[in-house]
Protein backbone atom coordinates (compact mmCIF):
# COMPACT_ATOMS: atom_id res chain seq x y z
CA UNK A 1 0.00 0.00 0.00
CA UNK A 2 2.74 2.26 1.08
CA UNK A 3 4.69 1.34 -1.84
CA UNK A 4 1.74 2.00 -4.40
CA UNK A 5 1.53 5.67 -2.70
CA UNK A 6 5.07 6.53 -3.01
CA UNK A 7 4.72 5.70 -6.82
CA UNK A 8 1.63 7.78 -7.21
CA UNK A 9 3.30 10.78 -6.03
CA UNK A 10 6.67 9.62 -8.38
CA UNK A 11 4.34 9.94 -11.44
CA UNK A 12 3.36 13.22 -10.39
CA UNK A 13 6.03 15.27 -9.83
CA UNK A 14 7.65 13.72 -12.78
CA UNK A 15 4.44 15.40 -14.89
CA UNK A 16 4.30 18.36 -13.71
CA UNK A 17 8.03 18.91 -14.37
CA UNK A 18 7.38 17.63 -17.60
CA UNK A 19 4.60 20.08 -18.23
CA UNK A 20 6.52 23.33 -16.93
CA UNK A 21 9.39 22.47 -18.43
CA UNK A 22 7.97 22.50 -22.02
CA UNK A 23 6.10 25.58 -21.24
CA UNK A 24 10.06 27.29 -20.44
CA UNK A 25 10.86 25.89 -23.75
CA UNK A 26 8.25 27.39 -25.94
CA UNK A 27 9.16 30.87 -24.22
CA UNK A 28 12.42 30.21 -25.67
CA UNK A 29 11.73 29.10 -28.63
CA UNK A 30 9.29 32.37 -29.22
CA UNK A 31 12.35 34.63 -28.11
CA UNK A 32 14.33 33.16 -30.57
CA UNK A 33 11.67 33.04 -33.53
CA UNK A 34 12.62 36.81 -34.84
CA UNK A 35 14.09 37.21 -37.99
CA UNK A 36 17.87 38.12 -37.69
CA UNK A 37 18.27 40.97 -40.27
CA UNK A 38 14.58 42.62 -39.30
CA UNK A 39 15.43 46.24 -38.63
CA UNK A 40 12.90 48.96 -36.81
CA UNK A 41 11.30 51.47 -38.62
CA UNK A 42 13.18 55.21 -38.21
CA UNK A 43 11.61 58.81 -38.66
CA UNK A 44 11.93 60.60 -41.81
CA UNK A 45 15.41 63.08 -42.09
CA UNK A 46 14.86 66.70 -41.47
CA UNK A 47 16.61 68.93 -44.03
CA UNK A 48 17.42 72.62 -42.80
CA UNK A 49 18.17 75.51 -45.21
CA UNK A 50 19.44 78.85 -44.79
CA UNK A 51 18.16 81.82 -46.33
CA UNK A 52 20.33 85.06 -46.48
CA UNK A 53 19.00 88.86 -47.03
CA UNK A 54 21.44 91.20 -49.06
CA UNK A 55 19.76 94.69 -48.01
CA UNK A 56 22.55 96.29 -50.50
CA UNK A 57 22.96 98.77 -47.01
CA UNK A 58 19.74 98.91 -46.04
CA UNK A 59 18.97 97.83 -42.39
CA UNK A 60 20.35 94.62 -41.55
CA UNK A 61 18.07 91.26 -41.69
CA UNK A 62 19.37 87.94 -39.72
CA UNK A 63 19.49 85.48 -41.38
CA UNK A 64 16.57 82.30 -41.47
CA UNK A 65 17.05 78.91 -40.99
CA UNK A 66 14.15 76.92 -42.05
CA UNK A 67 12.66 73.22 -43.15
CA UNK A 68 12.93 72.04 -46.35
CA UNK A 69 9.48 72.75 -48.21
CA UNK A 70 8.50 75.94 -45.76
CA UNK A 71 7.63 79.22 -46.53
CA UNK A 72 9.68 81.64 -45.15
CA UNK A 73 8.64 85.11 -43.47
CA UNK A 74 9.64 87.92 -45.64
CA UNK A 75 10.35 91.73 -43.95
CA UNK A 76 10.81 95.09 -45.76
CA UNK A 77 14.49 96.72 -44.85
CA UNK A 78 14.84 100.50 -44.72
CA UNK A 79 17.53 102.79 -46.58
CA UNK A 80 17.91 106.14 -46.18
CA UNK A 81 17.32 108.48 -49.61
CA UNK A 82 15.06 104.98 -50.69
CA UNK A 83 11.91 103.46 -51.48
CA UNK A 84 12.19 99.23 -51.15
CA UNK A 85 11.12 97.75 -54.72
CA UNK A 86 10.72 94.04 -53.21
CA UNK A 87 13.04 91.04 -53.36
CA UNK A 88 14.82 88.88 -55.76
CA UNK A 89 16.30 85.67 -56.42
CA UNK A 90 20.01 87.47 -58.66
CA UNK A 91 21.59 90.10 -57.86
CA UNK A 92 20.47 91.93 -61.45
CA UNK A 93 17.15 91.99 -60.32
CA UNK A 94 15.32 89.68 -62.97
CA UNK A 95 13.55 87.07 -61.14
CA UNK A 96 11.39 88.41 -58.01
CA UNK A 97 11.01 86.06 -55.01
CA UNK A 98 7.35 86.12 -54.03
CA UNK A 99 7.47 84.60 -50.66
CA UNK A 100 3.73 83.14 -50.57
CA UNK A 101 5.01 81.13 -54.02
CA UNK A 102 8.38 80.05 -53.10
CA UNK A 103 9.15 77.04 -51.39
CA UNK A 104 12.28 76.53 -49.87
CA UNK A 105 14.12 73.81 -51.21
CA UNK A 106 18.12 74.95 -51.29
CA UNK A 107 20.14 77.33 -48.95
CA UNK A 108 19.96 80.65 -50.91
CA UNK A 109 20.61 84.77 -50.97
CA UNK A 110 18.06 87.06 -52.15
CA UNK A 111 18.43 90.30 -52.95
CA UNK A 112 17.04 93.82 -51.89
CA UNK A 113 15.93 96.33 -54.69
CA UNK A 114 15.51 99.76 -54.22
CA UNK A 115 14.35 103.14 -55.87
CA UNK A 116 15.84 106.57 -55.08
CA UNK A 117 14.04 109.27 -53.92
CA UNK A 118 15.41 111.24 -56.23
CA UNK A 119 16.90 110.88 -59.91
CA UNK A 120 20.75 111.16 -60.02
CA UNK A 121 23.18 110.92 -63.17
CA UNK A 122 26.39 108.42 -62.07
CA UNK A 123 29.54 108.14 -63.37
CA UNK A 124 31.19 104.85 -62.27
CA UNK A 125 34.07 105.50 -59.89
CA UNK A 126 36.70 102.87 -58.33
CA UNK A 127 34.65 100.10 -56.57
CA UNK A 128 31.19 103.23 -56.17
CA UNK A 129 29.64 105.59 -58.04
CA UNK A 130 29.80 108.95 -58.66
CA UNK A 131 26.69 111.40 -58.97
CA UNK A 132 27.49 113.83 -61.44
CA UNK A 133 26.16 117.40 -62.32
CA UNK A 134 23.80 117.61 -58.61
CA UNK A 135 24.25 121.04 -58.62
CA UNK A 136 21.89 120.73 -61.43
CA UNK A 137 18.98 118.87 -59.60
CA UNK A 138 15.62 120.46 -58.92
CA UNK A 139 14.54 119.36 -55.99
CA UNK A 140 14.57 121.67 -52.19
CA UNK A 141 15.65 118.65 -49.74
CA UNK A 142 17.73 116.40 -51.21
CA UNK A 143 18.87 112.94 -49.37
CA UNK A 144 21.53 110.86 -50.98
CA UNK A 145 21.55 107.56 -50.52
CA UNK A 146 24.53 105.07 -49.39
CA UNK A 147 24.89 103.23 -52.79
CA UNK A 148 22.84 103.54 -55.91
CA UNK A 149 22.96 100.19 -57.37
CA UNK A 150 24.50 98.01 -55.37
CA UNK A 151 27.29 100.54 -55.20
CA UNK A 152 28.54 103.02 -52.57
CA UNK A 153 27.88 106.64 -53.50
CA UNK A 154 31.85 107.58 -53.10
CA UNK A 155 31.85 111.19 -54.93
CA UNK A 156 29.56 114.33 -55.70
CA UNK A 157 30.93 115.95 -58.90
CA UNK A 158 28.77 119.41 -59.78
CA UNK A 159 28.94 121.01 -63.14
CA UNK A 160 30.18 124.40 -65.17
CA UNK A 161 28.41 125.13 -68.43
CA UNK A 162 31.00 127.65 -70.44
CA UNK A 163 32.93 128.63 -67.44
CA UNK A 164 30.04 129.73 -65.49
CA UNK A 165 28.51 127.99 -62.81
CA UNK A 166 24.52 128.06 -63.12
CA UNK A 167 22.33 129.38 -60.25
CA UNK A 168 20.28 127.07 -58.52
CA UNK A 169 17.72 128.47 -55.57
CA UNK A 170 15.91 125.39 -55.36
CA UNK A 171 18.02 122.93 -53.34
CA UNK A 172 17.97 123.89 -49.75
CA UNK A 173 18.92 120.97 -47.62
CA UNK A 174 21.34 118.47 -48.35
CA UNK A 175 21.60 114.67 -46.39
CA UNK A 176 25.01 113.10 -47.10
CA UNK A 177 25.46 109.56 -46.45
CA UNK A 178 28.20 108.10 -44.65
CA UNK A 179 30.85 106.16 -47.18
CA UNK A 180 30.71 109.74 -49.27
CA UNK A 181 34.68 110.37 -50.11
CA UNK A 182 34.91 113.40 -51.86
CA UNK A 183 33.14 116.88 -52.50
CA UNK A 184 34.16 117.37 -55.89
CA UNK A 185 34.89 120.27 -57.75
CA UNK A 186 31.41 122.71 -58.28
CA UNK A 187 29.69 120.22 -56.30
CA UNK A 188 26.99 122.56 -54.29
CA UNK A 189 27.83 125.97 -56.45
CA UNK A 190 25.76 128.34 -57.46
CA UNK A 191 23.01 126.71 -54.95
CA UNK A 192 22.45 129.83 -53.30
CA UNK A 193 19.43 128.87 -51.28
CA UNK A 194 21.57 126.28 -49.44
CA UNK A 195 21.35 126.36 -45.86
CA UNK A 196 22.28 123.25 -44.60
CA UNK A 197 24.28 120.74 -45.00
CA UNK A 198 26.68 118.13 -42.44
CA UNK A 199 29.53 116.82 -44.15
CA UNK A 200 30.23 113.09 -43.04
CA UNK A 201 33.58 111.70 -41.34
CA UNK A 202 34.38 109.60 -44.43
CA UNK A 203 35.32 112.99 -46.25
CA UNK A 204 38.83 113.45 -47.01
CA UNK A 205 38.83 115.98 -49.99
CA UNK A 206 36.51 119.35 -50.84
CA UNK A 207 37.40 120.03 -54.41
CA UNK A 208 37.67 123.39 -55.88
CA UNK A 209 34.83 125.98 -55.83
CA UNK A 210 32.92 123.34 -54.36
CA UNK A 211 30.38 125.62 -51.99
CA UNK A 212 31.02 128.85 -54.24
CA UNK A 213 28.09 131.00 -54.02
CA UNK A 214 25.91 129.42 -51.66
CA UNK A 215 24.72 132.39 -50.18
CA UNK A 216 22.54 130.98 -47.57
CA UNK A 217 25.15 129.25 -46.21
CA UNK A 218 25.96 130.73 -42.37
CA UNK A 219 28.61 128.07 -41.13
CA UNK A 220 29.70 124.50 -41.82
CA UNK A 221 31.65 121.95 -40.27
CA UNK A 222 34.69 120.36 -42.04
CA UNK A 223 35.78 117.50 -39.81
CA UNK A 224 39.04 116.22 -38.80
CA UNK A 225 39.02 113.33 -41.76
CA UNK A 226 39.43 116.58 -44.59
CA UNK A 227 43.00 116.45 -45.79
CA UNK A 228 42.45 119.09 -48.97
CA UNK A 229 40.45 121.79 -50.27
CA UNK A 230 40.41 123.28 -53.68
CA UNK A 231 40.91 127.15 -54.81
CA UNK A 232 37.75 129.08 -54.05
CA UNK A 233 35.91 126.55 -52.41
CA UNK A 234 33.97 128.60 -50.59
CA UNK A 235 34.19 132.05 -52.73
CA UNK A 236 31.21 134.64 -52.49
CA UNK A 237 29.57 132.55 -49.60
CA UNK A 238 27.96 136.32 -48.53
CA UNK A 239 26.17 134.88 -45.47
CA UNK A 240 29.07 132.36 -44.30
CA UNK A 241 30.21 134.04 -40.54
CA UNK A 242 32.53 131.35 -39.15
CA UNK A 243 34.15 128.58 -40.42
CA UNK A 244 36.81 125.90 -39.19
CA UNK A 245 39.21 124.33 -40.88
CA UNK A 246 41.14 120.81 -39.77
CA UNK A 247 44.58 120.19 -38.61
CA UNK A 248 45.13 118.12 -41.90
CA UNK A 249 45.24 120.58 -44.19
CA UNK A 250 48.24 121.89 -45.14
CA UNK A 251 47.57 124.16 -48.26
CA UNK A 252 45.37 127.45 -47.79
CA UNK A 253 44.18 127.64 -51.74
CA UNK A 254 43.93 130.54 -54.00
CA UNK A 255 40.31 133.03 -53.17
CA UNK A 256 39.49 130.01 -50.92
CA UNK A 257 37.17 133.01 -48.41
CA UNK A 258 37.01 135.79 -51.30
CA UNK A 259 34.04 137.45 -50.90
CA UNK A 260 32.55 136.33 -47.65
CA UNK A 261 31.54 139.62 -46.91
CA UNK A 262 30.29 138.94 -43.67
CA UNK A 263 32.85 136.33 -42.31
CA UNK A 264 34.08 137.02 -38.64
CA UNK A 265 36.09 134.11 -37.61
CA UNK A 266 38.45 131.16 -39.59
CA UNK A 267 39.42 128.83 -37.16
CA UNK A 268 42.92 127.17 -38.49
CA UNK A 269 43.58 124.12 -36.46
CA UNK A 270 47.30 123.15 -37.69
CA UNK A 271 50.16 123.80 -35.35
CA UNK A 272 52.17 124.36 -38.70
CA UNK A 273 51.17 127.05 -40.96
CA UNK A 274 49.97 126.04 -44.19
CA UNK A 275 50.68 127.33 -47.20
CA UNK A 276 49.15 130.17 -47.96
CA UNK A 277 47.49 131.02 -51.38
CA UNK A 278 46.68 134.01 -52.93
CA UNK A 279 43.80 136.60 -52.76
CA UNK A 280 42.72 133.83 -49.89
CA UNK A 281 40.55 136.76 -48.04
CA UNK A 282 39.86 139.38 -50.52
CA UNK A 283 36.76 141.24 -49.75
CA UNK A 284 36.74 140.10 -46.41
CA UNK A 285 35.96 142.58 -43.32
CA UNK A 286 39.25 143.53 -41.67
CA UNK A 287 37.84 142.71 -38.56
CA UNK A 288 37.29 139.24 -38.77
CA UNK A 289 39.78 137.04 -36.66
CA UNK A 290 41.92 134.24 -37.57
CA UNK A 291 42.16 131.87 -34.59
CA UNK A 292 45.18 129.66 -34.57
CA UNK A 293 46.00 127.08 -31.80
CA UNK A 294 47.43 128.25 -28.41
CA UNK A 295 49.77 125.42 -28.13
CA UNK A 296 52.73 125.14 -28.42
CA UNK A 297 53.43 128.41 -27.02
CA UNK A 298 55.59 129.20 -30.66
CA UNK A 299 52.68 128.71 -32.70
CA UNK A 300 51.14 132.19 -32.66
CA UNK A 301 54.19 133.94 -33.61
CA UNK A 302 54.72 131.21 -36.59
CA UNK A 303 51.93 132.32 -38.26
CA UNK A 304 52.08 136.02 -37.74
CA UNK A 305 55.88 135.76 -39.52
CA UNK A 306 54.19 133.14 -42.10
CA UNK A 307 54.26 134.30 -45.51
CA UNK A 308 50.87 134.61 -46.29
CA UNK A 309 49.73 134.85 -43.30
CA UNK A 310 51.52 137.73 -42.19
CA UNK A 311 49.32 140.14 -44.47
CA UNK A 312 46.76 139.33 -41.48
CA UNK A 313 49.57 139.43 -38.12
CA UNK A 314 47.37 141.95 -36.52
CA UNK A 315 43.71 139.89 -37.26
CA UNK A 316 45.78 136.20 -35.75
CA UNK A 317 44.99 135.44 -31.94
CA UNK A 318 45.37 132.15 -30.07
CA UNK A 319 42.21 129.85 -30.35
CA UNK A 320 39.93 130.89 -26.46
Amino acid sequence: MKFNIFYFFLIGFLSLTFFFGCKNDDKIIRKTDSKPNETKPTSPTIINYTVIFDTDYGTDIPSQTVKSGTIINLVSPVKTGCIFDGWFKDEKMTKPFVAANEKITASMTIYAKWKTLFEFETNELGDGVQIVNFNELQHQDIVIPISINRKKVVGILGSVRNGVVTPNPIIKSVSLPEGLKSLGNYAFAGCSNLSSIKIPLSVTSIGSFAFKECQQLTSIDIPSSVLSIGYASFSNCTMLQSISIPSGISNIGNALFSGCSVLTSVTINATRPPTFGSNVFDYTPSSMKIYVPKNPINVLNDYKIANGWKIFATQIEAQP
